[in-house]
């Protein structure tokens, strides 16, 4: 088709908004096909928990429930309005049981009285064949090298293969208005639609390239268009009712974001590049359709709420897809005590060394983990009693339930809370300090040939879909320091927090973090190239180096930033990380906050 396919994102995970997808599908410009990316890391790990805890009941009963159930609800309240435009629908909201989300779609649609052709992609759910891939291939984690054996085979709960884009497009030529997937990567629905749309071949790597770029800026849906910003402040005044975002891919595979106008929200420059320095590793992006070359990636305004990307390199595919395993780890709770007014952090002090001394009379009680996490240090001359209030929060992890006292650390705490501090007070709802299933989370990789992937259109056919017909080895990120000495040659400079003229955006991949920093003008950014090395970003992070396995730094100079991956800050990821901001989506404003040398002439354009 000659013009434009216009793609419009309705969730960035589980359904964010209930009306999103209603919405989506009434705004202007029309959108051709909706893309829904319902899963994460967490979510894939929630419903492998429950599948679990299910087969310990019922160890041969075959169950397909494990989808993420907002998808009905979110599904229901726009049905008539898809219909009726003959929009199209695409989304991994399948988790784990792609056949029973598309048989519950297809009941909502019944229950509207529609009829329309929906298709489900298996295959990547590969826990059954676990054992059998583990002695054709060793899995080992992503990050450590760490082979998997080192776990107890009752342990596996899950291990989902990351699918790519291709059974997607043969289902959209199939006929299918909805297509349901499990673990297909945040990407590949945007990818499919694309290549459906404009018949692309599967070694169009450029094309493939920039769509994957494009999927990557719209899957978690209100990043694109203002949330989680660092320019925040330009959207105070209309915080509510933000836009999904909405792409408009050509046939070459080039690609301009844009929102309603009639809705909220901020699509320029700054907010994209928030979002493609979001959750990547470096200036190599690996997808299973194509490996993504970032290093020459521009960002630029072409009108109000338009911006378009390019500069953007394709390779063919890895041999090898990203593979998530989960594993049942153990048990954890937690609970939350404040103490408020002068000496907060001396009385937190008071309560923990309490704590650690009650737990030496009970050594049958055997800690894993054990975090006494100080948050927050009260306002000077407080108005309120909560600006006078620190928090302790207290973190514990065990392998078995009997590890954990009777009622978990309620009686821990409770015990101890009248012969402490004063104005001790603690969480009244005691739920998180009885001790929950945690899941363990391996990133790997598994050899792409060894997947049996299948496409089958609900009540028709089943077929085969086919391994990639070529692929080369993983292409590595870039790592380097700055590549010239800072200078001092940018005038006088006091100290502020460097938030006050550098962006920023920061997020979770597994056990690491990742933290892009950029300015808004283009003289700036030698400045920040030359300034921020890898030995100033460890003093930005300061007490946080003391968790960090390792640091690789890469600059984009088409979007003016440089981009941190910081290895293992996150422990084993975030389905049981102990770190209070899980999924590293604070991290960035952290670093922002960080007092250093500013040039005044860049100040004096204005602050951040």
């Amino acid at each position: 088709m000659g013009r434009p396919i216009r793609l419009g994102a309705v969730s960035g995970w589980q359904g964010d908004r209930k009306e999103a997808m209603l919405v989506q599908a009434l705004a202007e410009p029309r959108a051709d096909v909706l893309i829904g990316d319902w899963l994460a890391e967490l979510t894939v790990g929630w419903a492998a928990r429950e599948r679990y805890m299910d087969r310990e009941v019922n160890p041969n009963e075959k169950i397909d429930k494990y989808y993420v159930k907002t998808i009905v609800e979110v599904f229901d309240k726009a049905v008539e309005t898809i219909v009726q435009r003959k929009q199209k629908l695409i989304t991994n909201a399948g988790g784990l049981s792609p056949k029973g989300c598309a048989e519950a779609l297809e009941k909502v649609l019944q229950e509207h009285g529609h009829q329309l052709k929906l298709a489900y992609i298996e295959g990547d759910d590969i826990l059954d064949r676990f054992e059998e891939l583990d002695q054709k291939h060793t899995f080992k984690h992503f990050d450590n090298d760490k082979a998997l054996n080192t776990l107890n085979k009752g342990d596996w709960v899950g291990a989902n293969a990351y699918i790519g884009a291709w059974g997607i497009v043969e289902a959209l030529r199939g006929g299918a208005d909805i297509v349901v997937t499990g673990r297909s990567t945040d990407a590949s629905g945007l990818v499919a639609a694309a290549a459906w749309w404009h018949d692309w071949k599967q070694d169009q790597y450029d094309h493939l390239a920039q769509a994957v770029v494009c999927g990557h800026v719209m899957e978690c849906s209100m990043y694109a268009t203002g949330g989680n910003f660092s320019g925040y402040k330009a959207l105070f005044e209309k915080p509510h009712d933000t836009a999904f975002p909405i792409a408009e891919v050509n046939a070459d595979g080039s690609f301009v974001i844009t929102k309603s106008s009639e809705m909220n929200g901020l699509v320029n420059k700054q907010t994209i590049t928030a979002q493609i320095l979001y959750e990547i590793q470096g200036n190599m992006y690996l997808n299973p359709d194509v490996q993504v070359d970032l290093h020459h990636i521009k960002v630029e305004d072409v009108g109000p709420d338009r911006v378009v990307v390019t500069g953007i390199k394709g390779y063919a595919p890895p041999e090898t897809a990203k593979c998530a395993i989960f594993a049942a780890g153990g048990y954890q709770a937690e609970a939350f005590a404040f103490a408020t007014g002068l000496e907060t952090t001396i009385k937190l002090k008071m309560f923990e060394k309490l704590c650690r001394c009650w737990l030496t009379t009970q050594p049958q009680y055997k800690f894993t983990t054990l975090e006494f996490q100080h948050v927050g240090i009260p306002a000077v001359d407080p108005k309120n009693e909560p600006e006078a209030t620190s928090t302790l929060r207290i973190f514990a992890q065990a392998h078995r339930l009997e590890d954990f006292p009777p009622n978990g650390l309620q009686a821990m705490v409770e015990g101890l809370s009248l012969g402490t501090y004063p104005g001790f007070h603690r969480a009244l709802d005691m739920r998180n300090t009885l001790p929950k299933l945690y899941i363990d989370y391996w990133p790997s990789l598994v050899p792409e040939r060894h997947l049996k992937l299948s496409l089958t259109f609900l009540h028709g056919q089943t077929r085969a879909l086919s391994p990639r017909p070529h692929t080369i080895p993983a292409m590595k990120s870039a790592s380097y320091d700055a590549k010239s000495p800072y200078e001092d040659k940018w005038g006088p400079t006091t100290r502020e927090p460097l938030g006050s003229i550098v962006m920023g955006r920061s997020g979770d991949k597994g056990g690491n973090a990742n933290i892009g920093l950029y300015v808004r003008h283009v003289d700036e950014y030698e400045w920040l190239r030359t300034f921020l090395d890898v030995k100033k970003f460890e003093y930005l992070l300061g007490d946080e180096m003391k968790l960090v396995t390792g640091l690789e730094r890469v600059e984009f100079e088409g979007l003016l930033a440089v981009h941190f991956l910081v290895r293992g800050i996150l422990g084993e990821g975030v389905s049981n990380t102990s770190r209070l901001d899980a999924f590293a989506k604070a991290m960035g404003e952290f670093v922002r906050a960080r007092v250093v040398d500013l040039p005044v002439k860049f100040l004096n354009r204005g602050r951040i």
